[in-house]
């Protein structure tokens, strides 16, 4: 079996990356960029494990969820980056962990 390894950056356009990016320097004002940009790229990587393992729920550490959290708010990337690995990763409550299931979207993004 082969493993395909992708750079999270390379997921999103440049524009958006560093825009989910500044969504969390926003919230997080001491925050150090390079911190910032690895929260990002956690949150993208944590977006596809969910798209791509269907039915496990999964729950992000709190910080990366912070980030899902930022990615969320650039919705028409994200349905792009879900739809691209196979579905939306939806966020339930579930006391205080969150868990993820993934659902074939219906929306389409250009």
């Amino acid at each position: 079996m082969s493993t395909t390894i992708l750079d999270a950056r390379t997921l999103l356009p440049e524009e958006t990356y560093k825009s989910v990016r500044r969504t969390i320097l926003d919230a997080n004002p001491d925050m150090a960029e390079d911190t910032a940009g690895r929260i990002t790229d956690e949150s993208i990587k944590f977006v596809v494990a969910c798209a791509k393992n269907p039915g496990v729920g999964m729950a992000p550490s709190r910080i990366v969820d912070d980030g899902w959290h930022a990615l969320l708010l650039h919705s028409a990337a994200y349905a792009k980056l879900c739809d691209q690995f196979g579905g939306w990763s939806t966020t339930t409550p579930a006391g205080t962990r969150r868990t993820t299931t993934r659902r074939p979207s219906t929306a389409r993004v250009r």
